[in-house]
């Protein structure tokens, strides 16, 4: 899970926790990265709460909408 995502015009490096758009660098806090490369990862695919609340720790708050 160590390369780099390309999505559109976002460059996605999970090494560096780096995100750039357009060549432009976008700063996001761990939490926001990390949610964002979770879907990333799978584009178009289902993200279970199990993978958040591993991701975030059990204080996670999932609602069912």
């Amino acid at each position: 899970d160590n390369d780099i995502l390309f999505r559109d015009d976002l460059v996605i490096n999970p090494i560096c926790r780096t995100l750039e758009r357009n060549n432009e660098d976008i700063h996001l806090t761990a939490y926001e990265f990390d949610t964002l490369f979770l879907l990333a990862k799978r584009p178009g695919g289902c993200i279970q709460g199990k993978q958040f609340i591993i991701l975030y720790g059990m204080n996670l708050i999932i609602s069912a909408s």
